[in-house]
């Protein structure tokens, strides 16, 4: 075949194909790119509905970060893991970021553990939340304890790398089991969950902590901390005095103190290394029955209701 026939075949060929296979030659397609959407971000009210462990990250951040994918959301009715207790910061597209990163928001973003404690009926404002109404104790800071873990939840893989950077605080039982309740105002009414209570074997701070979940029978409920600067400025009659009154403000009553069923019990930390007669001090005030009976539930916000001894 002359050479130029064949070329002149080999180029219908090729032209044949080109017409009858679609994109053969790289054909264009009409469109408008649109945004990934994703679902809002947890509310106050929301809770995980799944344990919290495995969705953990690790940022560095000295607030473990739970990444919100990898937990069920949901109202926080039944058995739950954690609540949502802060709005937190709004979501913005402002390119990608970190987690870790420094908060985005125009407002300062409040400490996690502060927001924890306002949701559970504590005021923030002081230097350490305490009791609304709290009395001003000379030379001695008292704190209410609530046994809670505090998490950052934050946006998922896909989420962070578009750009989406909102934050969400969580609290979370210290003792890492289900609940049934809401830790929402718990000091004024008294519906604290059994597991953010802080209830042990005895009334040793320096022991290994063992805590025992409040719903269980336990001996001791510790109500509070208390820390002084210089502790040579207070004596232990004043660390005494000082627990029967928070014990009284914590519980809403004086009552079960009073009637001898509870006492307040008050034990100085001995194994933080301090020794100097005007070293630091922190002191547990704890409450137990006068008799060594058990109770089996918080006596946070007792109130006028029979002390929980259990049967």
């Amino acid at each position: 075949m002359d050479r130029r026939l064949a070329g002149l075949v080999v180029l219908v060929v090729v032209l044949v194909a080109a017409t009858a296979l679609p994109g053969f030659s790289g054909r264009r397609v009409a469109g408008v790119a649109s945004a990934m959407i994703f679902p809002d971000p947890p509310s106050v009210g929301d809770c995980a509905l799944s344990p919290l462990d495995g969705a953990m990250s690790n940022s560095g951040s000295r607030t473990p970060e739970v990444g919100v994918t990898g937990v069920t959301w949901g109202r926080c009715t039944g058995q739950v893991f954690g609540e949502i207790v802060d709005p937190g910061f709004a979501s913005s597209a402002a390119g990608p970021t970190n987690s870790g990163s420094a908060n985005p928001s125009p407002e300062p973003r409040r400490r996690c553990s502060r927001a924890v404690a306002a949701f559970a009926g504590l005021d923030p404002s002081s230097p350490r939340p305490t009791i609304p109404g709290t009395p001003p104790f000379e030379h001695i800071s008292w704190a209410p304890t609530l046994g809670f873990d505090p998490y950052r939840v934050v946006p998922g893989q896909e989420e962070r790398a578009a750009g989406r950077t909102w934050s969400r605080c969580l609290a979370a039982p210290i003792v890492h089991r289900s609940y049934q309740g809401t830790l929402a105002q718990a000091f004024q009414t008294g519906q604290l969950p059994g597991e953010f209570g802080l209830c042990w074997s005895g009334t040793d701070l320096d022991r290994a902590i063992d805590l025992i979940p409040c719903d269980e029978p336990h001996v001791a409920e510790l109500l509070a901390t208390a820390f002084v600067e210089d502790r040579s400025l207070v004596t232990r009659d004043d660390y005494q005095r000082t627990c029967g009154q928070m014990a009284a403000l914590i519980m809403r009553t004086d009552a079960p103190i009073l009637s001898g069923d509870l006492t307040a019990v008050i034990d100085p930390v001995t194994s933080d290394g301090q020794s100097l007669p005007t070293s630091p001090q922190t002191v547990g005030c704890f409450v137990v029955s006068v008799d060594e009976r058990r109770l089996d539930q918080t006596v946070i916000a007792l109130d006028d209701r029979p002390v929980p001894f259990a049967a």
